[in-house]
């Protein structure tokens, strides 16, 4: 699809043309709804793709047969010296969530269950100052080394994820390599 001078090559597909080519049919995903409804779970169809689902974390525990735990990182350096909060706090799996055999055929899988923040470096290479700092923490008898964790839960709370659906397979003329 993508190899200069083949036939498909730049041959965008319009936002209907990929629906009907890839996503899954209104019935399976009206059918995983209210699969996923069973749990109290809300969701709804937020492109050709994917499912927005929404709920209590419980509902999330049950239907996707993980564990939520809430995470706290310890601060550093100076901060942890005064004695500060935790640098900050997420929820996150303990395990990978499993997709029940009910939906397995249309969801390829459950993300958005961490609320742990992602970081994007700017820099392919950590700065000096950092390593130094990262060497000081871990020699400095800490309990938790920089950038430990340690788990603190807490009731349940709303969880908001995104489940991609499975795509229906290209056809043969797309698959071109």
């Amino acid at each position: 699809m993508s190899q200069s001078g083949g036939a498909n090559y730049h041959q965008f597909l319009t936002p209907a043309e990929f629906k009907a080519r890839f996503a899954q049919s209104d019935i399976d995903v009206a059918a995983t709804i209210a699969f996923l409804g069973t749990f109290g779970l809300a969701a709804e169809r937020v492109g050709a793709t994917s499912l927005q689902v929404t709920g209590a974390a419980s509902a999330f525990e049950r239907a996707f047969q993980v564990s939520l735990h809430r995470y706290q990182v310890a601060a550093a350096g100076a901060v942890a010296a005064a004695g500060a909060a935790p640098a900050y706090t997420f929820q996150a799996p303990a395990s990978a969530p499993r997709i029940p055999a009910e939906i397995s055929a249309v969801v390829a899988g459950v993300v958005g269950l961490s609320t742990r923040p992602m970081y994007a470096p700017h820099s392919m290479q950590r700065p000096e100052k950092l390593l130094k700092a990262r060497e000081s923490s871990q020699s400095s008898g800490l309990i938790n080394a920089f950038g430990s964790l340690t788990v603190a839960d807490s009731p349940s709370t709303t969880t908001y994820c995104r489940s991609p659906l499975k795509t229906s397979p290209a056809p043969a003329a797309l698959s071109a390599s």
